[in-house]
Order: structure tokens, then sequence, then C-alpha cells
């Protein structure tokens, strides 16, 4: 059962632990506004993947828009030429530093009570078709509005999962990014350190990939696809945790492996989407028990991924919210509201 929401507001109280709530939630501009998608139920929380499990099926794939109703064309043009055209002017402009890749489709999320944990529920997507229709200048045409539910309100978009993590160290900061003006998305904005699980890194089955697989499981029966897909599910599992450190390793210099981290206390937070762009991700929050401020600085200078961001921001968790509301994408602001378990961000 959906929670009631009051318009344009949602308080702590309005939020039910393991549900899917509605959309628009915090009074600003698109960019920075957001809903919370799923929330883990505190009593689920534990050190360990049993706090998540995910369901791949073809049935949550993208569903291609005939003839989206665009501003820019005259005569509408089908989704997939939209996208095809998007692609290569995004490809032309980018100077070679663009390249497609697959990526996880969100479709929903469900807490399961006998498994008591979080069910993503997912398809396979690619960053082609992520930048051709939640980024599109059009991206509001892939829509249905008419939807009351929101899996049916987004399946013409690409959806791609991203994620972040909130990294708290020994003296109460938060480790926090502000992005290079040459990015994709929310140039100049202060984000969580996050990117996405990658397919690709997902081991092979058989030395089948799960990109071939999930292109043979869309010539299968449902049942057939669904059993095929099932095999990699723990191979998955594996991916979207290791693709969280592997993305703070990246762009921070904090690294999993040589126990910056604590990932055995790391939690699921919860799934939040930018109004937007209809951006999803999913947070994890993980402490980094043996670090000052003062350390976090020193590794962001050895950090291999020098693109993503321009400055290291730490903050001292009681500044979040006023950072949060003023200089987040709403994506991560809503991560920010369920680090701190409010929703008056």
């Amino acid at each position: 059962m959906r929670p009631s929401v009051k318009e344009n507001y949602m308080s702590a109280a309005d939020v039910a632990d393991g549900d899917v709530l509605h959309e628009d939630v915090v009074t600003c501009d698109s960019l920075h506004r957001y809903s919370i998608l799923y929330t883990q139920p505190p009593s689920s929380h534990s050190s360990s993947y049993s706090e998540f499990t995910i369901r791949m099926s073809t049935i949550y794939r993208r569903v291609p828009l005939a003839m989206p109703r665009t501003c820019h064309d005259s005569v509408h043009d089908s989704s997939d030429e939209l996208i095809d055209r998007i692609w290569a002017s995004r490809l032309a402009s980018s100077g070679g530093s663009l390249w497609d890749a697959p990526k996880f489709r969100f479709d929903s999320a469900h807490f399961d009570a006998k498994q008591a944990c979080c069910v993503f529920h997912l398809g396979i997507t690619s960053y082609k078709e992520y930048l051709g229709t939640n980024c599109s200048p059009d991206w509001k045409a892939y829509l249905d509005t008419s939807a009351e539910d929101s899996q049916t309100r987004h399946r013409h978009m690409a959806s791609s999962l991203g994620n972040g993590a909130i990294v708290e160290t020994k003296d109460g900061h938060v480790v926090l990014l502000q992005r290079g003006t040459a990015v994709g998305e929310a140039p100049g904005l202060i984000v969580f350190p996050g990117g996405h699980a990658e397919p690709d890194e997902v081991p092979p089955l058989d030395d089948e990939h799960l990109v071939a697989a999930w292109k043979r499981a869309l010539t299968l029966t449902q049942n057939e696809a669904d059993d095929l897909l099932a095999k990699y599910q723990p191979a998955i599992e594996r991916e979207f945790l290791d693709s969280v450190w592997r993305e703070v390793f990246e762009e921070t210099g904090l690294s999993a492996e040589d126990g910056d981290l604590d990932t055995s206390t790391a939690r699921f937070l919860g799934i939040t989407r930018r109004v937007e762009n209809a951006r999803c991700t999913a947070f994890w929050c993980v402490s980094a028990p043996d670090l000052t401020k003062h350390d976090v600085e020193v590794r962001y200078a050895r950090r291999s991924d020098k693109h993503e961001s321009v400055r290291l921001v730490c903050v001292h968790k009681d500044a979040l919210p006023q950072l949060a509301q003023n200089s987040m994408p709403g994506c991560h602001r809503g991560g920010a509201a369920l680090f701190l378990g409010t929703f008056d961000l």
C-alpha cells in the first residue's frame, strides 16, 4: 500500500519502510527535486549481501516508444531513430571520449518480507539508450503521464541504475565531490562518490557473458529466459556492491582492499529518483573508521579518476542538510535524506 503524500512535501511520518512512494516530493527546480523510490527498513540492515537481492528478467527491458511527441521534430521519428541521432551528435562533440556500454535498467524494487531484503527488478539497457531517453532534451516525451504506477510511467526510458556511497570518517565528516564542468550530468554540483554497476564486469558463466545471455534470453520463452538469467544472480549481486567500492576508490582514493572502508558494516539505504531526467540511484553508507578528514584529503590527491571531480568537499554531517538543499542534484539530495533519516531536505 502506498503511503499518503502531501502535495510537494513529504515528512518522515509519510515514509513506509520498503515501499514505493509517489513522485514529486520536494519544492524546487526539477534538477534538485527528488523522490524516494524505496527506503530500506532499519530492522533489515545487516553487514552482508543478504540485505538485497536481484531479479533480472526480459520483462523489465525498456519498451520502445513508436512516435515520441518531441518539441524539436515536425516529422516524428521512432524513439530508436531519435536515440541514434542523439548518440551521433554526442559522439561527434565528445572528441572521442564517449563510448557505449551495457547498463542495468531499473524497473522497480520492493521489500520481500520472507527474505527480509530488498528485491531489485532489473533489465539491461545501454549508455546510448540512457543518453537518448533520460538525457534527451525531450526526455519528458518518454514519460507515460497517464500511468499511475512508476514502472509504467517510465517504461520507455533506459533508467540505468546508478549507485552512490555515503562515506563517514571517524571525526564525523562526510565525503563529497564537486563535479567538473565537462561531465555529462550535473556539472559543478556537489555529489557523493559513485557511478554504475557494470554488466560487463559480471564474470562469465560457462564462457557466456551476461550481455550475450541477455540477448539470447530475448529469443526464448519467458520461463526459459528467467531460468537462464537467474543463474547469473549471485554474480550480479556481487557486482552491485563491488562496483560501489570500485567507484569510491577511483574517485577518492579510498580503498576497501586496504582497509580504508569498513565494508563489513556497510548498509543499503534505499533508492532515489531525480525528477529531471528521471535519474535513479541506489545508495549505501559505509564508515572509514580510522580516517580523519585530513587522511581523506591525502588519499584524494592520489585518486585515479581525475575527470569526474575538481574538488574534494568534506563536511561535518551536521552541515550536510544545508549543503544538500543548495548544491546537490536531486538524486544525491535524496541520498542525503536517506542517510540523515529526514525528508525535509
